[in-house]
């Protein structure tokens, strides 16, 4: 299901890597259990950072700018 919205997301820096270990939706926090996917594009100077996500049975796409560092929840798939 296409979502499109705005969170916001708790990461970690590990080894020169964002890493995302919970993100926040509609006022409820939602912790990762497995990044399955995580990817990178160029939007000209900057980078935008793609996750597939994992938090129990229910499987999330959202993406980090690096320009701004908004936050965004694409998709979720149960």
């Amino acid at each position: 299901m296409a979502i499109n919205e705005h969170i916001n997301v708790f990461s970690v820096f590990k080894n020169g890597s964002i890493v995302p270990i919970a993100f926040s939706w509609k006022n409820k926090k939602i912790m990762v259990d497995n990044i399955h996917m995580a990817y990178t594009k160029w939007e000209g100077s900057y980078r935008i950072y793609y996750y597939s996500l994992q938090c129990q049975d229910t499987y999330y796409k959202i993406s980090i700018h690096g320009k701004n560092n908004i936050c965004t929840l694409h998709e979720i798939e149960n």
